[in-house]
């Protein structure tokens, strides 16, 4: 039982290192579009998931804008249908430990 969670650590770790990888090089909003695109998700659908304005995703897409904080980042995962793993690696890659 305990190797069995062991072998999975190793696995998220080792997904976690690729997802780094991979976020690092694409920046911010091409991640974003890609995970939109996946989920077949307009601007206006993320919008109402996070409870904010067309204009603020229409930012973090098109200006360089980002979301505040930690708590933001955590918030557009979530909306964008993020498991544990996958939200973890897009908090490293944005600088959250």
């Amino acid at each position: 039982m305990v190797k069995d969670r062991w072998d999975l650590l190793a696995n998220d770790k080792q997904y976690i290192r690729e997802e780094l990888k991979s976020h690092l090089s694409r920046d911010f909003s091409a991640v974003v579009k890609e995970r939109m695109e996946q989920l077949d998700l307009s601007i206006n659908e993320l919008a109402d998931r996070m409870d904010l304005s067309r204009a603020a995703v229409d930012h973090w897409l098109n200006l360089g804008a980002r979301p505040h904080g930690k708590e933001g980042y955590k918030l557009l995962g979530l909306a964008l249908c993020m498991d544990e793993v996958e939200l973890n690696a897009f908090l490293l890659g944005n600088g959250y430990p």
